[in-house]
């Protein structure tokens, strides 16, 4: 379908080795590994991690580490929707957490390795490389699709450069985002239907090696299938693909007559329709398990999300506004407004295609209700047109690098000087605004643009964003980052090699200072150093006359790795910021059964969920499912049914808080476990708290004792009558013995009485003890009424270390401000026995 000029029969095609393709690969996946920040920038990066974490290390779905973004005030802000039973899923779409997937396993198993021989590393900074390489892929393919075009491979590395170094795709190949997937996705099936096109027309032509014409339909569909896993409303723009497919098919048939046409051509349709079905039915079923629903997606439309929004006021934002322009943030793509024409007289058909997929997606995101983006660099959701603006500066590039080129009327011309500077000019803009966008931590001036354009976050549905007028041009972020540098260099800059220490924690004055990594800088340095000469040999057809360049490249780009993902760990805010819970995690993964998880942590540390996620995995051989809440999480019935569900399926559970007072009044989760569960021992570990609790599950077959015991003291002015207990006769090492003892307050003076809890060895020792105001501080027996009954929940926490065998357990009141004096019973003793437990 492609139509060429007379003047390319004239010229000899440059075709560069498979080397090239390798020399790019590692040049583009160094520099965005260099660029990565090694962390989040955004939470909805967070959202799309979770969904890979829990798929990789549960075979779940749920987002439940980060369930406290539902709590929040935006819509906007809020990255998921709670399931039938209170789980949190992610509305974002599944496929890059599919895909991620073999990519997170392999890290896994490395560190896995790594562990073996006591080099622990955590997993998050290595899982956050991954949209690099698919960026990196998605410029080979440009690359690909150029040469499919029939441009020389000179055209298609220039090609391939500029769209993995001068375009919004840069930033994005370092966030763990759906939008580099998609680019690649919708570019692997253009790029599968041209080549099943120009392989049906040069079918006569005697080649080597090739794939059969079915394995493109195949590929064509799978790549249309994974961009309708990405983003669900990729479906308009996946339909555009299939009209151009379904026109390709018809015309490599051989009948006469459209219906026979359509007959010849019926399996060619399957196999190109065929994964886009399997992926619909996917989602289907995703949405089925999720939500019960399986037309339900997670995104909430009836709380305004959705496309509302004037396609004026989305035009002018994605194209032209200093906020979110994109030919500001990719003046590239001026050339390729220039460049449309002499692509669309070469390549009318997939011109034709490429504008019908731009005015589509850009007419869709005009009418989004938050067609910015949220935090974002540019149009985040225009990222999958730039590997197609690219291609359609071909024949410029191809002009640029052969100055003089024959036309059909056998003149000469030459590219203007002036016209050649422009374009160097534009080049380097676009190609200096990448640089600003990874380099400098755009999120800052993100947030300071909300101090200059106010927000008012109690009604988001209102939100507009800021720097739409032009004249509000100076504004814009890509002038922010620059602003940023002015104030101060090293907080805003953001790669993951240079090291903002603070040198005295405690005083009252912070100071700081700056440590550059420089082994990852000169590694990346010859890596890239090495990657460049190749590629400028090989671009002057100098054949490798052996393959140790190649060789080399390799190991310096793997030493390299290593030492990035070395030196990243090794970064304070990894190694260092809320080291107490990365101290805690440990204690619970030596606690955790190797075989089989039996309990879940539960978190209060919104801020820390990094630490969570990249050491969690690294440290423990079986990874204990995690639920990051809220203080105020039990306020919604979700986390109730959550709550209620684990207490029922869990035999303990793991509960941390970050820089929380015990008891706080506002922690309403800690105040709900205090009511339900059973708690067994607690302890800090810097700023950060750990507490082990049993559930009712340990009782569901465990006898109601009744003990009728009067507990008084020497004045008789408390008295408690202990009315039965419950607990199992049994328990295992590394467990919680849960106790549950009923008792009435008959007679109080206000006194602040303390339970305590004892399993006693046959010498009297106790192996394990709980000393405890009601409900786990949160009550006083002072408050408690009269004569009313009551349920008081304890649990013995049994290290590994506890000996087998028979052992009793005994519980009784004491005062501790009467010197700790014990209530005594009526046989004169200072506790009440709660028969034998045996350890097995």
């Amino acid at each position: 379908m492609t139509t060429y000029h007379e003047d390319e029969e004239q010229r000899q095609e440059v075709r560069l080795p498979v080397t090239a393709l390798f020399s790019l690969l590692i040049l583009l996946i160094t520099i965005y590994t260099l660029t990565n920040p090694g962390r989040f920038r955004i939470v909805d990066e967070v959202s799309l991690y979770a969904v890979t974490e829990s798929l990789a290390l549960r075979g779940e779905a749920d987002t439940n580490t980060i369930a406290w973004t539902q709590f929040v005030n935006s819509p906007g802000e809020v990255l998921g929707a709670f399931g039938s039973d209170g789980q949190v899923f992610s509305k974002k779409g599944p496929g890059p957490a599919f895909l991620a997937l073999p990519w997170y396993w392999l890290l896994h198993t490395l560190n896995s390795f790594g562990s073996v021989v006591g080099v622990s590393l955590g997993l998050l900074p290595g899982v956050l490389l991954w949209n690099g390489v698919v960026t990196a892929a998605t410029a080979l393919l440009v690359w690909l699709t150029a040469r499919r075009l029939r441009y020389d491979d000179r055209v298609g590395l220039v090609l391939a450069l500029l769209f993995g170094l001068c375009t919004i795709a840069w930033p994005y190949a370092t966030h763990f985002f759906g939008e580099p997937l998609s680019s690649l996705a919708l570019l692997v099936s253009f790029y599968s239907i041209l080549t099943f096109s120009c392989s049906k027309n040069e079918s006569h032509v005697k080649r080597g090696f090739r794939l059969p014409d079915w394995f493109w339909l195949v590929a064509a569909g799978s790549g249309a299938a994974i961009g309708l896993l990405t983003v669900t409303a990729h479906i308009f723009v996946i339909g555009l693909l299939f009209l151009f497919g379904l026109i390709t098919i018809l015309n490599a048939a051989g009948a006469s007559t459209l219906f026979h046409k359509l007959r010849q051509s019926i399996a060619s349709l399957i196999l190109l329709g065929g994964p886009v079905c399997i992926a619909l039915i996917i989602l289907l079923a995703y949405n089925q398990m999720r939500f019960g629903n399986p037309l339900e997606t997670g995104y909430h439309f009836e709380r305004g999300e959705g496309f509302t929004t004037p396609i004026l006021d989305g035009l002018w934002g994605l194209i032209l506004s200093p906020y979110r322009g994109l030919f500001w943030h990719t003046p590239l793509f001026f050339l390729s407004l220039v460049a449309l024409v002499p692509f669309w007289r070469r390549h009318p058909w997939e011109a034709g295609v490429i504008s019908a997929m731009s005015v589509t997606l850009i007419t869709l995101y005009s009418t989004w209700w938050m067609w910015w983006g949220g935090f974002a660099w540019g149009p985040r959701f225009l990222v999958p047109l730039t590997p197609f603006w690219v291609l359609i500066l071909a024949p410029l590039v191809e002009e640029s690098i052969f100055t003089k080129i024959v036309d059909i009327r056998g003149k000469s011309r030459l590219l203007s000087s002036i016209g050649f500077a422009l374009i160097v000019i534009v080049v380097a803009s676009s190609f200096f605004i990448q640089i600003f966008a990874t380099t400098v931590n755009y999120v800052n001036y993100e947030i300071e643009l909300r101090s200059l354009f106010p927000t008012d976050w109690a009604n988001p549905l209102a939100f507009g964003p800021p720097a739409q007028e032009l004249r509000d041009f100076w504004h814009s972020p890509i002038f922010g980052q620059w602003y940023l540098l002015q104030n101060d260099v090293w907080p805003n800059l953001d790669l993951a090699w240079i090291w903002r220490v603070t040198l005295n924690p405690s005083a009252e004055i912070q100071q700081f200072a700056t440590e550059i990594r420089w082994e990852i800088v000169l590694a990346g340095g010859a890596t890239l150093f090495l990657a460049i000469w190749l590629l400028t040999r090989l671009w002057n057809q100098r054949s490798l006359s052996n393959p140790w360049p190649i060789w080399c490249l390799s190991l310096l780009f793997l030493l390299f790795l290593c030492l990035w993902l070395r030196g990243v760990n090794q970064h304070p805010r990894l190694s260092e910021t809320d080291r107490a819970f990365r101290d805690i995690l440990s204690v619970i993964c030596q606690e955790v059964d190797t075989s089989k998880p039996d309990g879940p942590i539960i978190y209060i540390a919104p801020t820390s969920y990094s630490v969570l996620m990249n050491w969690l995995p690294s440290i423990c051989g079986q990874t204990p499912s995690p639920y990051g809440f809220a203080e105020n999480s039990m306020e919604h019935v979700e986390t109730q049914q959550v709550m209620n569900r684990l207490l029922e399926k869990e035999s303990r559970i793991w509960f941390v808080t970050g820089r929380l007072s015990a008891n706080s009044p506002t922690n309403t989760v800690e105040r709900w476990l205090a009511e339900h569960a059973f708690l067994a021992a607690a302890e800090w570990i810097g700023d950060f708290r750990l507490l082990r609790y049993g559930t009712p599950a340990r009782l569901n077959n465990a006898e109601e004792i009744p003990i009728k015991v009067n507990l008084t003291d020497e004045s008789g002015a408390n008295q408690i009558r202990l009315t039965s207990y419950r607990r199992p006769s049994f328990v295992q090492v590394n467990r919680v013995l849960p106790i549950e003892l009923a008792f009435t307050v008959e007679q109080q003076s206000g006194a602040p009485l303390r339970w305590f809890v004892q399993l006693l060895n046959s010498a009297g020792t106790p192996v394990a003890l709980l000393d405890t105001a009601p409900l786990d501080g949160y009550g006083k027996f002072d408050a408690l009424p009269v004569a009313q009954p009551q349920i008081e929940r304890v649990g013995l926490y049994l290290p590994a270390e506890t000996a087998l065998g028979s052992y009793r357990l005994i519980a009784g009141l004491y005062d501790p401000s009467a010197e700790n004096q014990r209530l005594q019973s009526e046989l004169g003793d200072d506790f009440v026995e709660l028969g034998v437990v045996e350890i097995e």
